[in-house]
């Protein structure tokens, strides 16, 4: 679908939010922010996220780390990324948060919003 979409029309990215999602007070500065100061390479970037403490993110600004952790409650993705996503994830093994984070991240530019944006509604989450 996103992939028919960017070659009819032309979109270079597009914004993916969770039915559940729910925005942390104070989001739209940080989100602006974040979107003036993010990398040229960018092909995912997680506004929602969790799980992010153990993975190794490194930081990049403020509230960009590269990396990502797991949930998939609000992201950005390149069209550049449309391909390895669809390759990587013909077969699905598991969960698609951890499917995405074994399978595509490795062959992508993935960068993390931190603190997180969002979160999932009425779910407690670890950072």
């Amino acid at each position: 679908m996103l992939k028919n979409s960017g070659e009819r029309h032309g979109e270079k990215s597009w914004h993916i939010i969770e039915d559940d999602m729910r925005f942390i007070e104070g989001w739209s500065d940080i989100y602006h922010d974040v979107m003036e100061d993010l990398p040229n390479n960018w092909d995912m970037v997680f506004f929602g996220n969790c799980n992010t403490s153990d993975k190794g993110l490194e930081k990049v600004t403020d509230n960009i780390y590269k990396g990502a952790g797991l949930c998939l409650h609000w992201y950005m993705v390149h069209r550049k990324a449309l391909d390895i996503l669809l390759e990587t994830n013909k077969l699905c093994r598991t969960r698609m948060d951890a499917q995405m984070w074994y399978e595509s991240y490795p062959h992508l530019n993935v960068y993390s919003v931190l603190p997180s944006l969002a979160g999932q509604h009425e779910t407690e989450l670890h950072p």
